[in-house]
């Protein structure tokens, strides 16, 4: 295992333990030995991880610097895969700042890529985020709808998430649709 692994094993570890500020150190370490490796691929994924470890923090002009580090290191290497999980990312910042316009922007920019990449499980949990979202500005049905949409789309749903899966296929039954 190389030392930038072995960092970003580590920066995992202390991002799950809750351990931010220690965590996005040890990103940017990681950042640094995959830059020194020439693995750019790598060194944008450690940007990505600092960006959400910074939106976690609450350090939304930090998150927003280093994502869109991340995304042109991505769009750079062709990886749209990855390109898009910073998207998604951007989404989350951007509907915790409040900026719905944007956050939608690029929760259906995510969205939709998942869907023409055929990953239905990404494609999912980008659209319940975007629900949860519309739900919690308002946009109540709106952010039912997105979300059971979604919520249809991944394999694995928990137990709450079949529950309310349910409950809105007794809503339709009940209103007639």
């Amino acid at each position: 295992m190389s030392g930038g692994e072995k960092l970003k094993e580590q920066g995992l570890q202390l991002f799950q333990e809750g351990a931010y500020p220690e965590a996005a150190e040890i990103f940017m370490k990681a950042r640094q030995a995959f830059v020194k490796q020439g693995d750019m691929i790598m060194a944008g994924e450690m940007l990505n991880n600092l960006g959400v470890v910074y939106i976690k923090q609450g350090l939304h002009e930090e998150a927003l610097k280093v994502l869109d580090e991340a995304r042109a290191t991505f769009q750079q290497v062709g990886d749209r895969e990855r390109e898009m999980q910073v998207v998604g990312n951007m989404g989350d910042l951007y509907a915790g700042l409040g900026d719905i316009e944007q956050a939608t922007t690029c929760y259906r920019q995510a969205a939709d890529a998942w869907q023409e990449m055929g990953d239905d499980e990404r494609y999912g949990r980008t659209l319940m985020a975007l629900g949860e979202m519309q739900f919690k500005h308002g946009r109540r049905q709106d952010g039912l709808a997105t979300y059971q949409v979604g919520l249809e789309a991944i394999k694995d749903p928990t137990f709450r998430q079949r529950m309310i899966l349910r409950l809105r296929e007794l809503q339709a039954k009940l209103m007639g649709g």
